[in-house]
């Protein structure tokens, strides 16, 4: 985990479903958003929302889909900050993410 002030970065095991961000919420994160994208060759979904209860815009990258042969868990990769200005901050690290060249599966 990375912080700074009330800025934070994380990386999460988990199994995340439609509605682990929000989305089925939408009291609680007004404004959710979610795309997907390509990120160094592999699909993953990108969300973006306030979170109510956190009083934080939450930005966060997931695999879109479990890799072949494997459990549905996988690594999110969440920020969180109060400033919205930080969203920027958390999709410029998403974009470099890059797969691990020396590990057996993406």
């Amino acid at each position: 985990m990375w912080r700074s002030g009330k800025r934070q970065f994380e990386i999460v095991n988990g199994y995340w479903g439609e509605g682990s961000f929000g989305k089925s919420n939408p009291d609680w994160t007004p404004g959710y958003s979610e795309c997907s994208d390509t990120l160094d060759g592999v699909p993953y979904r990108l969300i973006t929302t306030f979170n109510t209860n956190y009083e934080a815009y939450i930005e966060v990258a997931t695999l879109a889909e479990a890799p072949e042969g494997m459990l549905p868990f996988s690594l999110a990769f969440i920020g969180q900050s109060p400033d919205s200005a930080d969203q920027e901050l958390f999709l410029a690290i998403f974009r470099t993410l890059r797969v691990d060249s020396t590990g057996s599966s993406r």
